[in-house]
């Protein structure tokens, strides 16, 4: 997987706080992945058509999809289909997030953020080289 360098301007008082946090690389990219997994309450704005909101506009709206949003395929899946079902739907984001996500909660509450999965298994993999 490549790597991008990105540079960030930071006041001195969140600068104190940066240096503070240890692998503070990692803890921004699990920010940002974390970002896109959010649910919030006042996005609700369905389409008339099909009586819920845009499964990949951001935010995700908690109200149609309370355990987070499709992806793009899981949602282009869904308006290519004849009679398209919202049950599908939700039945499809819940089978994918099964084991990192929480789905008892009506918010999604992340118990392990994939990109430290990926961060484990390239240690693992570099650890079973050695």
């Amino acid at each position: 997987m490549a790597r991008m360098i990105k540079t960030i301007s930071l006041p001195p008082h969140l600068h104190e706080k940066a240096d503070q946090i240890k692998n503070f690389s990692g803890w921004v990219q699990d920010r940002l992945e974390e970002e896109g997994s959010i649910v919030h309450t006042a996005a609700h704005r369905p389409i008339p058509a099909l009586g819920i909101c845009n499964g990949v506009r951001r935010p995700t709206c908690a109200e149609c999809y309370p355990h987070g949003a499709p992806t793009r395929d899981e949602w282009l899946n869904f308006r290519s289909e004849e009679n398209p079902s919202i049950e599908n739907l939700q039945s499809v984001i819940v089978e994918r997030l099964e084991g990192f996500v929480d789905l008892s909660t009506k918010f999604r509450v992340v118990k392990v953020r994939p990109s430290f999965l990926n961060r484990l298994k390239n240690a693992y993999s570099t650890f079973k080289e050695s």
